[in-house]
């Protein structure tokens, strides 16, 4: 396929008009029309600019197949476009290149997630509950799942597990494919006790993935809220939640709203998702929850916390190898590393890290 075809097609794929495209890379209007209607080639070094506001690699544009659309991916709160589109680019390079990274060092794990698969639809709160005891149970989750829930999804269940800004908004995603395996986009801007909520989230849209009657793998209003119960019930097993009340009850058998807040930092989730849990537990009446939840915004302790790690450990550790085998060059690898900011100086350490000293042997031995 011809390149001006090529680029045309990527950008009303990702739903940007030239104007879009040139602020963000300052190539002109015209310049971009020329390159699109085949009137004249970009430069390398304009091709390079394209390739990575487009999240796509060089040699992308010089394959003979016609770009394909972007595979379904899932989104809470999905963004607008054309910023949905960059970032489902984004997170489709993310695990193309996490995939290569495997397979460049030989260490493509077989993804273990299908086998928690549900082979039924689930249609409501009741199933929900039984299938978050279930997964909690064969995973290994414990009676806190939430400090231990992303840790055994990457490294038991082969799920690649990103962190990138995605502003403001609660939104997170996630997709699977045959190829990468499960895979998930979270906030980074978020507190990690949100995150910790939005994985749960997520994992249950990859538990139904392939039961799921929405259409084309669109969002669907209802498969959020069992979702949204499913974390809830992940992170918060209520036999954990009830003897947690009912230790916190003072003498007279009540419980003061602060201790409301232990409670949810012994889980490891947010004060608001700790009262929903017990509104649905307790059968709290909506008056009182609105109360509950007026107060949470006005007595909420600070919590410490820290930015969660753009790439997982894996991702960055197979980098590091494959750096070192001499199967990516520093270039790729500053690349596929781009929000560490590593410096040449840097990566040429890590290159030469695993250089061993030479050792001296009497000729005698030979």
């Amino acid at each position: 396929m011809p390149l001006g075809k090529i680029l045309l097609t990527v950008r009303k794929n990702l739903k940007l008009s030239l104007e879009h495209v040139s602020t963000h890379t300052g190539i002109g209007v015209s310049s971009l029309s020329d390159f699109e209607n085949e009137k004249r080639p970009p430069s390398l070094n304009q091709l390079q600019t394209l390739a990575s506001f487009y999240h796509k690699p060089l040699s992308f544009f010089f394959e003979e197949s016609e770009p394909q659309p972007l595979e379904a991916i899932i989104w809470r709160n999905k963004p607008n476009s054309p910023k949905r589109e960059l970032l489902e680019a984004e997170f489709t390079q993310l695990c193309e290149q996490y995939y290569n990274l495997e397979v460049w060092t030989n260490n493509h794990a077989v993804s273990t997630f299908k086998k928690l698969f549900v082979n039924q639809p689930i249609n409501n709160i009741s199933e929900v509950e039984v299938l978050a005891a279930d997964i909690s149970r064969r995973m290994g989750l414990g009676d806190y799942p939430a400090p231990v829930l992303l840790r055994i999804l990457e490294e038991c269940y082969d799920v690649k597990i990103f962190h990138l800004d995605l502003g403001d908004d609660g939104i997170s995603a996630c997709h699977f494919d045959e190829t990468y395996g499960a895979a998930i986009l979270l906030n980074r801007n978020k507190k990690r006790w949100r995150r910790n909520f939005d994985l749960a989230h997520e994992l249950f849209h990859l538990l139904i993935w392939k039961v799921s009657e929405r259409e084309d793998k669109k969002e669907s209003v209802p498969e959020e809220k069992l979702a949204q119960h499913f974390a809830g019930c992940l992170l918060m097993p209520s036999e954990k939640v009830k003897e947690a009340i009912e230790s916190a009850r003072n003498p007279e058998g009540k419980v003061s709203f602060d201790k409301f807040d232990d409670i949810a930092r012994l889980f490891d989730v947010s004060l608001d998702a700790l009262l929903l849990r017990l509104k649905i537990l307790y059968g709290i009446p909506n008056e009182l929850y609105e109360k509950l939840k007026n107060k949470a915004d006005s007595c909420k302790e600070p919590r410490e916390d820290s930015p969660a790690d753009f790439y997982p450990e894996r991702y960055r550790s197979l980098a590091d190898q494959a750096l070192r085998n001499g199967e990516i060059s520093i270039g790729r690898y500053i690349e596929y590393l781009k929000y560490l900011k590593i410096t040449r100086k840097k990566a040429e350490e890590i290159l030469s890290s695993n250089v061993l000293e030479p050792i001296e042997v009497p000729a005698s031995h030979f």
